[in-house]
């Protein structure tokens, strides 16, 4: 059953505001197959789906707050998994090839 919710939910995420896709979360976390003892390819899967709502394959442009908002908010829900020992590398690679050479510009937008 909690497989099924879980295929449901990943199935409306494509139109959810920042409240909604939180909320997703809190509720997909609370379930038993992604709880403490989940194996690493469940917490790749929670991964992968905050991944997705981070946009990690888009152009990062410094004037979209929204996207620098939604960026930054991923992050701070994926950092619980990297603790367990989750990939947190197309973060990284996102942050090292798209933000840190333009970091001084997203500073006076924010």
């Amino acid at each position: 059953m909690e497989r099924h919710i879980t295929d449901l939910i990943k199935k409306s995420l494509g139109d959810v505001t920042g409240a909604e896709f939180r909320m997703f979360m809190d509720f997909l976390k609370s379930l038993s197959i992604f709880g403490e003892k989940a194996p690493p390819e469940r917490l790749k899967e929670l991964i992968g789906i905050i991944e997705g709502q981070a946009d990690l394959d888009a152009q990062f442009d410094v004037s979209d707050a929204d996207h620098i908002d939604r960026l930054i908010s991923c992050l701070f829900m994926a950092l619980p998994f990297f603790v367990r020992g989750a990939s947190g590398s197309k973060f990284l690679n996102y942050i090292n090839k798209h933000i840190i050479p333009v970091f001084d510009k997203v500073n006076t937008i924010l």
